[in-house]
């Protein structure tokens, strides 16, 4: 897995070759990835050996789930913002119909303990008359996507051998409503006109639209499309409508795999897996950019960049050469100035709190800086000039990312003339150092 450039440059990769990270399924807001990791060693009873993974940007591994998982591994920050991950793991059972050995899929939630705290079977809800014939006859529902809708509180489920989309109540687990393809237990509320057909990528838009990339396998002629369609709920009497829909050329045929995104300036990605081509339209279905050369995919995000959240603060008169890092003041009255900096790909939100042992830095605020900028701290101190010791702790919290600890540094203040090795020219002032650079 790897992450390109808009030229389809690669300018990230897996760096652990020993385990193959097969599918980065999303970027937290503070940089780190989601995705599947695979290890043959893993390996149980035909299923492939794959477990759910957070990594950082180094490739170094945060969390791991302990069992295989398959095709999906998402973020959930539940309501008292811990974070957890929401996956598929086959569930192996006998169709009670036919007497075969089938499996489906089971939506299981863990919390970064790895502790089971949610499990929704679809065989619980599924009619077992209700199969494909064109799917793998014991692959039954072939479940490829969950979104959590935060405001509905609510799991929208793809499940690609069933052509069929779930809106499930959570966490009750309770069915809304199902829309796709209509089969012998006439379990759909809805949506068999919309000709869905073996989908992927199922997502909810902030105007409440849903979109997913629709493959088209077993149509006639087999084309695969993005379609963004709203859905009526008034009274349970649910229908929808398509609002916007691109079809990929028959070249671009995604037989598996596939995704379907907006971007903020409301443009469609779609992504055609096999082909590895990333095809971007506007909303009048005119082509902006296309990458043709990606290599097979199972899906793409667009990115801000692989560093979203990165910060420094630059500390006045900087000097990392004593026992303990120290800052030197003029002495008198003057402003001591702390300079914070976004070097994030993304725009982000800070708390800083700045607090000193004499009680003369007591600054408390929240910051929002665009990627690239700088704000700049003006704290009032008055030095007295034998000054040598004044611990300084510094705090930056990004509030922008739900998955980011706070940042404490420390760092002793004296006057400048404590320091022997000045040359002053002005005892008012220092004489210009190093700027200094946390994070």
């Amino acid at each position: 897995e790897k992450i390109i450039n808009k030229y389809g440059e690669i300018v990230w990769f897996w760096p652990n070759q020993n385990r193959y990270f097969w599918n980065i399924t999303e970027q937290l807001d503070n940089g780190d990835l989601l995705g599947i990791l695979r290890n043959n060693a893993w390996n149980q009873s035909g299923a492939n050996g794959q477990r759910g993974v957070r990594i950082n940007i180094d490739g170094n591994i945060l969390f791991e789930t302990d069992f295989n998982i398959q095709r999906e591994f998402h973020s959930h920050s539940t309501i008292d913002s811990e974070l957890t991950y929401l996956t598929f793991v086959k569930d192996y059972f006998i169709n009670p119909l036919t007497g075969l050995d089938i499996y489906g899929d089971l939506i299981t939630e863990v919390d970064n303990l790895g502790n089971i705290i949610f499990e929704w079977n679809v065989k619980d809800y599924f009619a077992y008359e209700d199969v494909d014939p064109n799917a793998t006859s014991n692959d039954w529902t072939h479940c490829n996507a969950i979104f959590f809708d935060y405001e509905d509180s609510a799991i929208y489920l793809s499940c690609r051998h069933l052509s069929r989309i779930t809106k499930i109540s959570y966490p009750d687990g309770e069915v809304i409503w199902n829309m796709g393809r209509q089969f012998i237990s006439e379990d759909i509320d809805f949506g068999d006109e919309l000709g869905l057909s073996w989908q992927h990528a199922i997502k909810k838009l902030s105007n409440g639209n849903l979109m997913l990339f629709d493959n088209g396998n077993n149509d006639d002629p087999e084309l695969s499309r993005g379609i963004e369609f709203s859905v009526n709920e008034e009274e349970e009497n649910y229908s929808a409508e398509i609002i916007f829909e691109y079809t990929l050329p028959d070249s671009l045929f995604g037989y598996k795999w596939g995704d379907c995104d907006q971007l903020p300036n409301g443009n469609m990605v779609l992504t055609s897996g096999p082909y590895g081509a990333i095809i971007e339209v506007s909303p009048q279905g005119e082509l902006v950019s296309s990458i043709l050369n990606a290599g097979g995919t199972y899906r793409t995000e667009r990115i801000d960049g692989i560093h979203p959240l990165a910060f420094s603060i630059l500390i006045p008169n900087f000097n990392d050469n004593d026992t303990i890092n120290t800052s030197y003041l003029p002495v008198g009255e003057s402003i001591t100035k702390f300079e914070l900096w976004n070097d994030g790909d993304s725009e982000n939100i800070f708390n800083v709190n700045i607090q000193d042992e004499l009680g003369w830095m007591q600054y408390n605020n929240t910051i929002t800086l665009d990627s690239g900028n700088s704000y700049s701290i003006h704290i009032p101190t008055d030095v007295y000039d034998t000054l040598s010791d004044n611990l300084i702790t510094i705090e930056v919290c990004p509030l922008t990312s739900s998955s980011s600890e706070c940042i404490y540094t420390m760092l002793n203040s004296r006057s400048c003339s404590t320091n022997p090795n000045y040359n002053f020219s002005d005892s008012s002032e220092c004489p210009e150092l190093l700027i200094g650079d946390i994070n």
